[in-house]
């Protein structure tokens, strides 16, 4: 099936604009969800069957692949199924399981961790690592700084589809004999070295929420686990703890996180088609990149040998004031800006820079370069969809804001 996307309405520009990528694919979904309703089979269906089969090819997965609910219940069932426990067993406050986390991330990068211990009756305490200031992915210096002897485990989203520094990472956790989890919610079909993100830690967990770069109609998971125990421990912890031969068994408090098959018929659709949306996002932003060398943004950098998906495009200004004129400007040209995101995780009222509710520290360092970068990043469109008419109206809005505009302020 040949896609083409028609854009009716050139004069406003959203930072994202999903009905331009469903659009298309309505026959296909539509023929699909017909099926689902007739069959009566809603939640564990074929198509979520067929998914996840198709994930593990498209990603060359070496273990299994496990829908879920959302990726936040995938992130916690993933913390269970790479052991950072390693044979503590339930602990208190004075000895706690550490998990390292960047402190620039969408926050159930940390809270699923937290929820993963509390539902094990172990205090998983998050300790808040600084990122590099060059890819705003966590930083593998900052990492080791960090370790003591209660680390288990090293949290490690590719933020913005952007790979992290995944062979420092990998090297470090070798040494210390830590656990990796990967978080690909931002990051589906983005390559590191040649090999997918998600297939390089330990676990892997991702979110195929609507507004991401593969997603369904609403809210929907996965995990990615090693082959044989772990896969099965999975499917159970995704139903409860419930036993795979005997549904009146429950082992354990897992999650109840069903998939729905509506929303893996969509991802399922949408899926043959996410290499050259891919390959659109980063066509623009390297348009970005040249149209706007002579302004004073920067760009987040890329790790060697990574080749990014560019779930937002992520520009750095000098400071606060001029990213909110920026945004003031932009708006008033219709043009879609977002801060992804505006403050760092400790900041939220559950951990609150080890005040909140629930255990967590700042390394000891603190992270000065996620701060920094939360109080000047903003990310402009570049959906795959976008006309080229519209990709060049972004870039000229951004270059006329700081040839006029920003001299005004």
């Amino acid at each position: 099936m040949q896609v083409t996307w028609t854009i009716t309405d050139d004069t406003r520009i959203p930072l994202e604009e999903v009905r331009a990528r469903f659009t298309p694919l309505l026959p296909q979904i539509h023929d699909g969800i017909d099926r689902v309703i007739k069959n009566g089979k809603y939640v564990y269906g074929r198509f979520s069957d067929q998914l996840e089969a198709a994930l593990k090819e498209a990603w060359e997965v070496e273990g299994q692949v496990v829908l879920t609910k959302s990726g936040t219940d995938a992130l916690t069932l993933a913390a269970w199924a790479a052991h950072v426990d390693d044979g503590i067993g339930a602990n208190g406050e004075d000895r706690p399981v550490e998990i390292l986390c960047p402190n620039l991330t969408f926050p159930s990068s940390a809270t699923a961790m937290t929820v993963a211990g509390l539902l094990r009756r172990n205090t998983y305490r998050i300790v808040f690592i600084d990122i590099d200031s060059r890819t705003l992915n966590i930083d593998p210096e900052a990492v080791e700084a960090a370790l003591t002897a209660w680390t288990r485990a090293i949290v490690v989203p590719h933020l913005y589809g952007n790979p992290a520094a995944m062979e420092r990472l990998l090297d470090l956790a070798q040494r210390h004999h830590l656990k990796i989890i990967e978080d690909t919610s931002q990051a589906h079909g983005a390559r590191y070295q040649g090999r997918f993100v998600g297939t390089l830690g330990h676990t892997a967990a991702g979110s195929l929420y609507v507004y991401k770069n593969l997603g369904g109609l609403g809210d929907l998971g996965y995990l990615i686990v090693p082959a044989g125990q772990a896969h099965q421990q999975a499917l159970r912890d995704r139903d409860l703890g419930r036993d795979m031969g005997n549904r009146n068994l429950f082992h354990s408090l897992g999650l109840r996180t069903r998939p729905e098959e509506v929303n893996a018929l969509a991802a399922l659709t949408m899926l043959p088609y996410l290499e050259k949306s891919n390959s659109r996002a980063r066509r623009i932003v390297a348009f970005y990149r040249e149209a706007l060398l002579d302004t004073p943004v920067r760009f987040v950098e890329t790790e060697a040998g990574s080749e990014p998906v560019y779930w937002r495009c992520t520009l750095l200004l000098s400071s606060t004031e001029m990213r909110d004129a920026f945004c003031r400007y932009l708006a008033s040209q219709q043009i879609g800006t977002e801060i992804v995101y505006p403050f760092p995780v400790s900041e939220h009222a559950v951990y609150r820079n080890g005040q909140g509710d629930f255990p967590c520290r700042l390394a000891e360092d603190g992270t000065p370069h996620a701060y920094d970068a939360s109080s000047r990043l903003v990310c402009i469109p570049c959906w795959p969809q976008m006309s080229d008419g519209q990709v060049g109206r972004v870039a000229e809005a951004v270059k006329a804001f700081f040839a006029e505009a920003w001299r005004r302020v």
